[in-house]
């Protein structure tokens, strides 16, 4: 195990704050079914080793809704569900890293109300859930960069990715997870 840290140590990766992804990778591919090794930091380049069950590792991980500006007493607002599962688990580094510039571009466009993002790292599950003032400002978020350009390099490490749009009124926000995916076409 000191010898992959020592590798990963010398790469790129490294300097970009990425080892620590990209060892927990390995780590979890390696171990058994019955249990997974997860790498956590006790301090800066020092490892310690904490054994998890599978069921633990496969939880959900929610953030929080993030809201961003009041939605009008009585208005609709375009919500949008996506759904999107990578092939490898050798591109859970990469995209937590490009859903950072995108939630950055979240956070400076107009017309968002709110957002909530939802991972399952050991089954490579992600989806996102943002709700807009109208279908123009969705528009404007979907087609600027850096938006446009993770959607362009996605397709060839994703399986099958869904996008749900739908229309709620705004006394139904904030949004929660189970709502959500019970009025759409559910990805689980």
């Amino acid at each position: 195990m000191r010898s992959e840290v020592a590798r990963l140590r010398g790469s790129p990766w490294s300097t970009r704050g990425f080892d620590r992804l990209l060892l927990a990778a390995s780590a979890i591919r390696r171990c058994s079914s019955r249990s997974r090794a997860i790498l956590a930091p006790n301090r800066p380049r020092i490892w310690r080793m904490s054994v998890m069950t599978s069921s633990e590792v496969r939880e959900m991980s929610e953030s929080p809704w993030q809201s961003h500006a009041r939605a009008a007493p009585g208005r609709d607002c375009v919500v949008l569900l996506s759904y999107l599962p990578l092939r490898s688990i050798w591109r859970i580094p990469w995209f937590p890293m490009r859903t950072a510039r995108i939630r950055r571009q979240l956070r400076a466009s107009s017309g968002l109300i709110g957002d909530l993002l939802r991972a399952q790292f050991a089954a490579r599950r992600f989806w996102t859930l943002s709700v807009w003032e109208d279908e123009a400002a969705l528009q404007t978020f979907v087609t600027a960069p850096p938006h446009a350009a993770v959607m362009k390099a996605l397709p060839p490490h994703m399986d099958a990715k869904r996008f749900t749009r739908r229309i709620v009124k705004s006394p139904e926000l904030p949004l929660r997870w189970d709502d959500a995916l019970k009025r759409s076409d559910p990805a689980e």
